[in-house]
């Protein structure tokens, strides 16, 4: 998702039998990577992303349909 000169990725992360959520944010200028942030987050039991709404979307469609 882009707005202006900024990019921000949501990712799903399977790490070993652990979910997480990826978000990385980029400030861009001229097709370059200005800034960079991210954060990460562990999540629950896949049950409990529909109340979290992180990934509801990606259970839904399929992540690459979001």
């Amino acid at each position: 998702m882009g707005q202006g000169n900024f990019v921000a990725i949501l990712s799903h992360v399977e790490l070993g039998d652990d979910d997480w959520a990826f978000v990385d944010i980029f400030r861009l200028k001229d097709g370059l990577i200005l800034e960079h942030w991210d954060v990460q987050e562990k999540l629950g039991p896949k049950g409990s992303w529909i109340t979290s709404r992180i990934f509801n979307d990606f259970e839904k469609y399929g992540e690459k349909d979001v």
